[in-house]
């Protein structure tokens, strides 16, 4: 079974200065057949650890890694997304995401 679908992750490009309006957003759209990996590391970052979303995407020899940070209040969601993507989807009928 090939699956049709994937995800989306959207972020606000920060301002360039205090005041002033940011109009960016960092876009990356990913297919699910491109996931080898997906996990939840930290990063010292500022003086403190953050939590990311790390996927390891892959077409034909090339390998990239994508860091998506996420606010620590989301780490049970951020858990149930990592479950979600790993999770040997071969054989399934229906996929059901809430």
């Amino acid at each position: 079974m090939k699956l049709e679908f994937g995800f989306i992750s959207a972020i606000e490009e920060a301002p360039v200065r205090p005041d002033v309006f940011s109009f960016g957003v960092n876009v990356s759209c990913i297919t699910f057949d491109a996931l080898k990996s997906a996990r939840l590391p930290e990063k010292k970052m500022h003086g403190r650890l953050l939590p990311f979303l790390r996927l390891e995407l892959t077409r034909g020899s090339v390998t990239l890694d994508v860091d998506i940070q996420f606010d620590e209040d989301s780490l049970k969601e951020a858990e149930a997304l990592v479950y979600f993507l790993t999770r040997d989807w071969r054989g399934q009928d229906e996929i059901c995401i809430s």
